[in-house]
């Protein structure tokens, strides 16, 4: 089979003037068919891919013959000693040589390229997320300037929570340390128009000093004007690229147009470029618009960055920060008791929350690439001692140990940088399952990409990897002994030295590996042990779907709160409606799904302290309708449930939980107890099972549950249980929610089973992660061991015959060698205790009821890389044990 080679055959006649004159016109179009004709015959042997591989080797050698004979032709005419030019022309042949003998040895190069490739493919892969999420400069004018303030709360023991309007108020007029300061909040309006349905939108409140402050400007139209940010000032909305995009179809002439959100008119200011993502991924942002007393104190919802001036350290703005709540504290004992602040760079404040765990990641895949690195240098070295004639010869004949040793890290970064282009493009895969198994609170997700700067890195570890893997098996084997190297039969003491770096290097494979495998152990059952815990109600055959009432159709006016008919009308419709669905065991409504953390807010216990000086706390109130605790599967332990008479203008009720109990009545019985908060006495009328709505890993929290009809919010989950598929649930309520009110949108839909699951994604992705990268680790280390076992067997054959000869038994042969792998496995193992403990340091803040160091985690994870040491020496033992004792004799 032909095929045409009409571009093979002018890019090698491109590199044809390298060659001597005479050179081209005697053999150059000769060498061109060979290469070519080679092509073809690999192409029916081998198939394309491998095909074209290959010839990327001829295509090399062809170009370093003719730089070699070029330079050597030169030197030749001109009569010079060799110098820099000769020392190119020596690069070139070692070039020339080490494809020469890859082509030789074709498995042994595959398997090289592709255990390096492996280990930089990883390495690449997981770089490129830790740069794209904590390397790479945040897209803000000087970044390093720019800090987020929180507030914390010694009360609580949360060190950062939001800001009060009249805080950031005093923040501006007190503060010397900043050039300027911006707030923002979240609303998540209803988007009405006559282009598609209703649209809940993530929206984000802010001042109009934000975007001058990060230095960014509108792709289309403007940003906000200090009027624009005002008490009732004008309704402007500046949109992002993703919303223009989506809904208006990028038409230029939305600036100046007008948008219903929540039935407010906006008027479109303008469109943000496609990367503007402060301080989240946002549908459009609005202007703030508070005052000085527009909210409460009490009232902790906004966030605040803040850019320091020239000269500024972030430690002295945050003694200056300190200092402001200490004053406010003192002025406002009532609201900010206990109240500091915190103050993060912004790096940190964006990517805090995962920089251990990518850091974890990246350590563990740098581990990996070390065993990569043994690996390879085991092979490199069995290599060497089969080549030692070939250097005594050399040596013999005049070349000195630095030229061999050149030539052996040519041959060795050769088969890195093969190895480390094949990692590139196993990177390339390996970025998008990253991605696809990444959680959703990874930041900056879309801008992890095979940048430049990780092409960088992958060439620094790649040149790195293949220095380290050669130049150990360079200068061992380059350290002969002339006299037993030429000899028949002769063993130099460097095969012995060389084995006893091959050991070690298997040794360190094996220690390396029960390292990242105790690791991956920890939080395999760490993550079981999650999966395990009593959330407190029955999760399974939950959906949940959440529905925002605006405030000019259903009010909530604060004059009659909590009397909100239009609301209340709707909570009965939505439930009575819900309950006729067919396949809807229950439902219910709530502030909030069974797993969210919900609201705040300072409780006064009967007979508990009355003031804030005297300890009054925050605890977490959850508006819930009558039937919530059957519908999610709560247990009521004791009083009754909410009904359909506690309304507004009965008396003020409350349901508490166990921790609740525990705190506050810890010898009583509550039933008839008050709790007061927002200035209502509530009479305790039930006790229900604490539910863990901090997360899987936290304990029940101490909460309140209020009658949502005296407790209206406009914004809220409906939980529904049922027999059939959630979809089927999900699509009947929507359409009965469109019946009832054909302007609201309904988001966040989904199962409660699939809240959990996300949840706990971080800790998922972090296990799967280490996971695969022990598994790596293991499989290379398996083989490290099996080519070190594999080879001392066949060096030892003649002392197997002679045993065998003497009368030993196959067993004994085979058991010998089996305990020689049990020796490495175990000395690897008690090495990589040591390393064990200062892991488990690193991942404390990662387990969950497992203690870093647990006994039975260390011991299973011996036992099994014992098992895998001694599998991998059974076929070495084995063909040991089958030696016959004859040609074993006759061999040498």
């Amino acid at each position: 089979m032909k095929t045409d080679h009409s571009i093979l055959e002018r890019l090698l006649r491109l590199f044809l003037p390298l060659y001597p004159r005479r050179f081209r016109q005697r053999v150059g179009s000769e060498l061109i068919r060979t290469v070519t004709d080679a092509l073809d015959r690999n192409i029916v042997r081998h198939g394309r891919a491998i095909a074209l591989a290959m010839f990327t080797f001829h295509f090399a050698d062809f170009v370093g013959s003719g730089l070699t004979e070029r330079l050597s032709s030169r030197h030749h005419r001109v009569g010079i000693k060799p110098t820099r030019e000769s020392t190119m022309s020596q690069l070139f042949q070692d070039l020339r040589m080490a494809l020469r003998v890859f082509f030789k040895q074709p498995g042994f190069t595959i398997v090289v390229v592709a255990t390096v490739g492996l280990g930089v493919g990883a390495n690449t892969a997981m770089f490129s997320i830790v740069n794209g999420v904590l390397l790479s400069r945040l897209p803000y004018d000087e970044p390093d300037e720019l800090v987020i303030i929180s507030q914390s709360d010694r009360m609580n023991g949360t060190p950062r929570e939001g800001s009060s309007g009249p805080d950031y108020f005093d923040y501006l007029e007190r503060q010397t340390v900043f050039d300027a300061m911006a707030a923002w909040g979240s609303s998540s309006p209803t988007l009405t128009d006559a282009i598609g349905d209703p649209e809940r939108l993530s929206a984000v409140q802010v001042t109009h000093t934000l975007f001058p402050l990060l230095g960014w400007e509108a792709e289309l139209g403007r940003t906000f004007t200090e009027e624009e940010d005002t008490p009732g000032g004008p309704r402007v909305a500046v949109i992002s690229h993703g919303l223009w995009t989506r809904r208006f179809g990028s038409d230029p002439n939305v600036v100046g147009s007008t948008i219903t959100l929540s039935d407010i008119d906006h008027v479109v200011i303008g469109v943000v470029p496609m990367d503007f993502q402060f301080p989240r991924a946002a549908d459009l942002w609005i202007p703030l618009q508070y005052g000085p007393t527009t909210n409460s104190r009490g009232v902790h919802s906004l966030g605040v960055v803040a850019r320091m001036k020239v000269g500024v350290t972030i430690d002295l703005a945050r003694q200056n920060m300190t200092q402001i709540m200490a004053d406010l504290e003192e002025l406002y004992p009532q609201d900010n008791i206990g109240r500091g602040a915190t103050v993060d760079s912004i790096d940190f404040a964006t990517t805090g929350t995962v920089r251990s765990v990518l850091l974890l990641l990246m350590g563990a895949v740098v581990l990996v690439l070390l065993i990569t690195c043994a690996n390879v240098a085991n092979l490199l070295f069995v290599r060497g001692t089969t080549r030692q004639r070939e250097i005594a010869v050399r040596s013999a004949l005049g070349a000195q140990r630095s030229r061999i040793v050149i030539q052996m890290m040519v041959e060795s970064l050769q088969l890195a940088v093969v190895g480390g282009a094949v990692g590139v493009l196993i990177g390339f895969g390996g970025i998008r399952l990253l991605l696809a198994l990444s959680p959703s609170n990874v930041p900056r997700l879309d801008e992890i990409t095979l940048s430049p700067t990780v092409l960088v890195f992958s060439l620094f570890i790649t040149i790195a990897a293949g220095t380290v893997f050669g130049i150990l098996p360079a200068l061992q084997v380059s350290r002969t002994n002339l006299t037993e190297s030429l000899s028949e039969g002769g063993r130099t003491s460097t095969d012995s030295s060389a084995g006893r770096v091959r050991t070690g290097l298997a040794v360190a494979q094996i220690a390396i590996a029960f390292v990242l495998v105790v690791g991956a152990g920890l939080l395999i059952k760490s993550m079981w042990k999650l999966t395990q815990v009593d959330t407190g109600f029955r999760p399974e055959n939950l959906v949940r779907l959440s529905v925002s009432l605006p405030q000019s159709r259903y009010p909530t006016p604060r004059e009659t709160w909590p009397h909100a008919p239009e609301a209340n009308v709707f909570f009965t419709e939505v439930l009575d409606r819900a309950s006729r669905v067919p396949s809807v065991t229950g439902a219910a409504i709530a502030l909030n799904h069974p797993l969210a953390a919900g609201w705040t807010t300072r409780m006064f216990v009967e007979g508990g302290p009355q003031t804030v000086a005297e300890g009054v706390e925050e605890e977490r109130m959850r508006p819930v309708s009558p039937g919530y605790f059957s519908t999610i599967g709560a247990a009521l332990l004791s009083g009754r449930d909410f009904s359909d008479f506690d309304r507004a203008d009965a008396p003020a009720v409350a349901i508490i939980n166990e921790s609740f109990v525990r705190k506050y009545f810890p010898d009583e019985n509550p039933i008839g107890k008050y709790v007061n908060f927002w200035n209502v006495d509530r009479e305790v009328v039930g006790v229900v099972a604490g539910i863990r709505f901090m997360g899987l890993d936290e304990p029940s929290r101490p909460a309140i549950y209020s009658p949502m009809r005296q407790l209206p919010f406009t914004a809220f989950d409906i939980i529904l249980r049922g027999t059939t598929e959630p979809d089927q649930i999900i699509s009947a309520m929507r359409t009965e929610l469109k019946d009832i009110d054909p302007q609201l949108a309904v988001y966040n839909t989904g199962t409660i089973e699939g809240i959990i699951s996300q949840s706990i994604g971080s800790q998922r992705f972090t296990t799967t992660m280490l996971g695969l990268f022990a598994a790596l680790a293991v499989s290379l280390a398996s083989v490290g061991i099996y080519g070190v076992i594999s080879y001392g067997v066949s060096r030892r054959s003649q002392e197997f015959g002679i045993r065998m000869s003497l009368g030993a038994e196959r067993n004994r042969v085979t058991t010998m060698v089996l305990k020689q792998g049990a020796k490495l496995a175990s000395l690897g193992i008690a090495i990589g205790l040591v390393g064990s403990v200062a892991l488990s340091k690193l991942m404390a803040g990662l387990l969950y009821n497992v203690t870093t160091l647990d006994p039975a985690t260390l011991g299973t994870v011996a036992v099994f890389l014992t098992l895998v040491a001694l599998l991998a020496c059974f076929v070495p033992a084995y063909r040991a044990s089958r030696v016959d004792p004859l040609i074993a004799l006759r061999r040498e």
